[in-house]
């Protein structure tokens, strides 16, 4: 769904996306679960390799707000309602690992 406007999106994908939050993946595109062990994944192996050295990543808000979920040890959303607002464009967050 990523680079579509919300009117290219059918009101099935949407119900199917609400229903099913943290499987459901669109064509093309991973669930949110898969999203998370990807961010997860990456967090573990820089942490490894950079000990207490900062890394500056530039992502999209929905990694960098699954990064954040998991730097709190929070656990995945489970619903839409339960997903933090985006973080803004262009804008800076620091997350410690």
């Amino acid at each position: 769904m990523d680079g579509k406007n919300w009117q290219q999106i059918t009101k099935q994908e949407i119900d199917e996306w609400c229903n099913n939050f943290t499987h459901f993946a669109p064509s093309h595109g991973e669930s949110l679960q898969q999203l998370f062990e990807r961010v997860e994944g990456w967090l573990v192996k820089v942490s490894a390799e950079q000990k207490d050295s900062p890394v500056l990543v530039i992502g999209h808000a929905g990694w960098i707000n699954a990064a954040k979920i998991i730097a709190a040890d929070q656990e995945m959303p489970k619903t839409a309602a339960e997903w933090p607002r985006s973080v803004a464009y262009l804008s800076c967050n620091r997350i410690d690992i």
